[in-house]
């Protein structure tokens, strides 16, 4: 090639006929490259151009669409484009490759919130409902879900109460009543009217406590009440409760009350105020609700405070018995609440602050 130039523009020719100005390959035949020719050469000088009429543009599309797009892949319609080739990181390059999350992902989000939605629907609304369930009729709510006590109320107790005695038979309406004072010492077997008429004892010298009613879960001890000296017996029921026993210890000890007069009281009295200290028997007159009593000390400090609820339907009936109230007591009625005080038959005696520091 040494010596010969481009046969396009001249320019010198590397040795392997590639020209250095142009590029081109002049190792080609001449009859490849047509220089300064025209489709017209050859032609008589009088003949006429006939102009090729192009199709449309809808009909170009049509057409093109058969077309191999880059990468030798056939399109088959303007439906589809033609996407780059994802690229790859060379190994070892330290580069990331950075993947788009798909449907996939939010699919797997979509069910663990399900799951987690189900089980908070199954577990913890559940224990709500359970929570706010069951309200009685004089409007108190209760928790209804609790663990059963079967141990022996009596198995750390080694007193014992004579098996021999008397014959007797008490019939008690809702109230306190001390053994020694207002029944004897012995084993009794209480009759309920109602499933839900509840007999409780209480003696913290014994460390026993019982809370006995017939529609109890599990075993309840109506059928075996040990009833110790100087233990407090409490009756809430709707009617009266009947207690008998087949070895009564007399004699028991009691006064007669010293008080004669009764009164009538609505919303907040005072004990040597209103009424005068003593024991009373204690009965609804007109209304229902609550009374509230708070107990105080010498140095006007809230001793103790309990709360009763008397209504004609109500659990507790419509009156409360042996309702000891010191100097200073305050009685509080609830709103349209009368009630009536009665000094009751016997007592154990005139301390009556001193009942409070004992039981």
């Amino acid at each position: 090639m040494f010596g010969k130039r481009c046969t396009l523009c001249g320019g010198k020719l590397d040795s392997n006929g590639i020209c250095k100005e142009c590029g081109l390959d002049n190792k080609k035949n001449d009859k490849n490259y047509r220089v300064n020719q025209s489709s017209c050469d050859g032609q008589p000088l009088t003949h006429v151009h006939t102009e090729e009429t192009k199709p449309p543009v809808k009909e170009r599309m049509q057409k093109a669409s058969g077309n191999k797009a880059p990468g030798g892949r056939t399109q088959t319609g303007p439906s589809q484009s033609y996407r780059p080739p994802v690229y790859q990181p060379a190994p070892g390059s330290g580069q990331k490759v950075r993947k788009k999350r798909g449907c996939i992902g939010w699919i797997s989000i979509i069910i663990v919130v399900i799951v987690v939605l189900n089980v908070i629907g199954d577990t913890v609304i559940p224990l709500i409902q359970e929570k706010i369930a069951g309200k009685t009729d004089e409007g108190y709510s209760y928790e209804e879900s609790y663990e059963v006590d079967d141990r022996d109320p009596y198995e750390s107790i080694t007193k014992g109460i004579p098996e021999t005695g008397e014959s007797a038979e008490y019939t008690l309406t809702s109230g306190l009543y001390i053994v020694g004072v207002h029944i004897p010492e012995g084993v009794y077997q209480a009759e309920t009217e109602d499933e839900f008429d509840v007999v409780s004892v209480h003696n913290s010298e014994l460390n026993l406590y019982l809370y006995e009613y017939e529609g109890k879960d599990g075993e309840n001890y109506l059928d075996d009440l040990r009833l110790y000296e100087g233990s407090q017996v409490e009756i809430d029921a709707r009617g009266p409760v009947v207690l008998r026993t087949q070895n009564a210890q007399f004699p028991i000890e009691n006064m007669a009350n010293p008080l004669t007069e009764s009164y009538t009281l609505t919303g907040t009295s005072e004990a040597g105020g209103e009424f005068l200290p003593g024991v009373y028997d204690m009965e609804l007159k007109e209304g229902s609700g609550e009374i509230v009593v708070e107990i105080y000390d010498e140095q006007g400090e809230l001793w103790e405070q309990r709360n009763y609820y008397l209504a004609d339907d109500g659990y507790g009936g419509t009156g409360y018995c042996n309702l000891v109230l010191p100097e200073h007591a305050v009685v509080t009625c609830g709103e349209g609440v009368t009630i009536s005080l009665t000094p009751s038959e016997i007592i154990k005696d005139t301390d009556y602050f001193a009942f409070y520091e004992i039981y």
